[in-house]
């Protein structure tokens, strides 16, 4: 009897240690966050009430990679009429041309392919996710990006993106790495192709964001860029979003 009280009040012990963790890895990150959002802040000048704008756009994306596309895509989708898209390369993509596959659970093409027994499932995969990491990942956007990446799976065929299979990255993984024809490459050229093709889409390539603009209220009113005959400052009527910004 005392040696099971032994063992139980061991195993509190290292349940709130685990817990004690949790929280420490939690407000660590938390303060990281609000670090980056400052340091973003801190880039952007306190009083620029009346800056001259070259251009207007009700919605800016910084970066015309997989992110910035896709993004781009789905604004055009929810009816945004004039998108403008900023890439520092001169070809877009950045490291997504390199990328083999997308990681989908529950998508069309992976119960369409099923092996099995058994089907694998959202909770199976974020068990096995957050077990192999033992639990020390953010679970909250763990959760959220695996439940939505059979839905992105699906909607990136309904674009025109070409995948090839399921397959596992490692010998004894799960099948939920979804292999694009061209790799990334494939993926880049029919987002891109899209987004050049819509009137409701300018892209800017070879001009990098570097700053955004505010009004005297500290309000993101714009971004600034460096095109190719000097600076643009674009005036945002929405949002700015930004896939890769460099400082």
């Amino acid at each position: 009897m005392k040696r099971k009280q032994v063992v139980q009040s061991q195993q509190d012990i290292n349940t709130k240690e685990r817990e004690q963790g949790m929280r420490k890895t939690l407000i660590s990150r938390f303060v990281k966050y609000w670090m980056v959002l400052l340091a973003c802040l801190t880039i952007t000048p306190a009083h620029a009430a009346s800056p001259e704008f070259t251009d207007e756009a009700d919605v800016v994306v910084i970066g015309a990679g997989s992110s910035g596309l896709s993004a781009t895509m789905t604004l055009l989708q929810g009816g945004v009429k004039k998108i403008i898209v900023l890439e520092q390369n001169p070809f877009p993509g950045g490291t997504s041309n390199v990328a083999e596959g997308v990681l989908g659970v529950e998508s069309r093409m992976q119960r369409d392919r099923y092996l099995g027994p058994p089907m694998l499932t959202k909770d199976m995969v974020f068990k096995r996710e957050m077990n192999y990491t033992h639990w020390k990942g953010n679970a909250r956007l763990m959760r959220k990006f695996i439940n939505m990446s059979g839905a992105t799976i699906n909607w990136l065929q309904d674009m025109g993106v070409p995948f090839e299979e399921v397959s596992q990255t490692t010998f004894d993984g799960v099948r939920t790495w979804h292999i694009v024809h061209e790799h990334g490459k494939g993926l880049i050229k029919v987002l891109f192709g899209k987004a050049k093709q819509s009137p409701n889409v300018k892209i800017m390539m070879e001009t990098p964001a570097t700053r955004l603009i505010a009004n005297e209220n500290n309000d993101v009113v714009g971004v600034a860029a460096k095109g190719k005959k000097g600076e643009i400052r674009i005036n945002v009527n929405r949002h700015a979003i930004l896939t890769h910004f460099r400082v």
